[in-house]
């Protein structure tokens, strides 16, 4: 967005396991925590059971403010646990 001096930015959080080993988490025991430029983004205690294949966790968009010369570096930091043993 050049007008707002500002980009949209998509994130993911994913878990899956390799090989078809099951895993999961129920009863809103685990812990997920996904900061951006510096701010949290998502916090939430997800459930998930998967056996090899790829599962979202949570997912969003944010708007990043760029710098005066339009330009932008930010840090992306995420925090998984399971919970589960």
């Amino acid at each position: 967005d050049i007008a707002n001096n500002s980009s949209r930015v998509s994130w993911k959080a994913t878990v899956d396991r390799d090989g078809a080993y099951r895993t999961y988490t129920y009863g809103n025991i685990s812990n997920l925590s996904v900061w951006l430029n510096g701010s949290s983004v998502h916090s939430s205690h997800p459930n998930f059971d998967t056996s090899g294949q790829e599962f979202t966790l949570a997912s969003g968009e944010v708007t990043i403010p760029h710098s005066g010369d339009g330009t932008k570096t930010f840090a992306v930091w995420a925090s998984f646990d399971p919970n589960n043993g």
